[in-house]
């Protein structure tokens, strides 16, 4: 039993370690993805088409791979879904830290006009880690929100060792439920039950 409870242990924290690191691809057709802008053939990091309220937004981030110290640049363009007309009001960009504890450090990115219909903002990150960017806008006397998620570099997470200390602790806790269990049912010494003298 333990040995099968062994094996069973072994192969979660083996799938729990493979199935949660993160795949990365840095080629597209052969060609490195991280040389190509937003004017190449290449897709952007993040293409997101939403509906919210009366709009149809389209938000692209770029570069396919967006690292620390490079630029990243970020499109937005959004259409009224009656009249098909683009926005035209200022569009307020906001960055902050993906975390479900601690800061999460929100900055203004910038407020933005369209040219031609798209509105542009451009931005450098100083670290790996896991962001949100948020668009804000108020079209017809309504406020507008968007979040996006947007991961720069390959940030190291602490989550899956916080999940493979779990499922050990618990397969270790539910092993010693078991032997507790097994000792208690377990007579304490083996009784003769022929209770009959010898003749």
């Amino acid at each position: 039993m333990a040995r099968t409870l062994f094996i069973l242990l072994f192969i979660v924290m083996l799938q729990l370690l493979v199935g949660l690191s993160p795949a990365l691809a840095h080629h597209i057709l052969g060609r490195p993805a991280y040389h190509f802008g937003e004017d190449s053939s290449t897709p952007p990091s993040i293409s997101l088409e939403t509906q919210i309220g009366q709009y149809v937004v389209n938000v692209m981030v770029f570069p396919a791979f967006p690292k620390p110290g490079e630029e990243s640049r970020i499109k937005f363009y959004a259409i009224h879904l009656k009249t098909k007309e683009t926005l035209s009001v200022p569009i307020q960009f906001l960055i902050r830290d993906d975390v479900w504890f601690g800061d999460k450090r929100l900055e203004s990115l910038g407020e933005q006009r369209p040219i031609d219909g798209i509105y542009r903002q451009s931005v450098i990150f100083k670290e790996e880690a896991n962001y949100i960017l948020t668009a804000q806008f108020e079209a017809l006397n309504e406020p507008y929100t968007i979040d996006i998620p947007l991961t720069i570099g390959n940030p190291t997470s602490s989550w899956p060792l916080f999940i493979a200390a779990g499922v050990v602790g618990g397969m270790l806790l539910l092993l010693v439920w078991h032997k507790k269990r097994r000792r208690r049912h377990q007579p304490l010494a083996s009784m003769d039950t022929d209770l009959t003298e010898p003749s």
